[in-house]
């Protein structure tokens, strides 16, 4: 949980510093929608946002099995897609 909060914040700070943008976007739409680019592989967005989806199931959840449409990561798998979607920003910003 604490991975994707990290990472949620390191994208609302691209957002706003390296894009300039004064709107406030939700998880779904900086990984999906205002962030990627032609250089963003659809695997990276897709994996990002399955993090995402993941994260959202043990914060709200917590007591319930996953369905069949909740994808489970261990941290480390966790932690390399979202490494690899920050990757692909721009080097500038970071």
């Amino acid at each position: 949980m604490r991975l994707f909060s990290e990472f949620e914040a390191g994208l609302r700070d691209y957002w706003k510093t390296y894009r300039g943008k004064d709107t406030i976007a939700g998880a779904r739409q900086l990984i999906c929608e205002a962030i990627p680019t032609q250089r963003f592989p659809q695997d990276a967005i897709d994996n990002a946002d399955d993090v995402r989806k993941y994260r959202n199931f043990l914060i709200h959840d917590p007591e319930d099995e996953p369905t069949a449409d909740v994808p489970q990561f261990t941290v480390k798998e966790a932690k390399s897609h979202l490494a690899a979607y920050f990757a692909l920003l721009d080097a500038q910003w970071r």
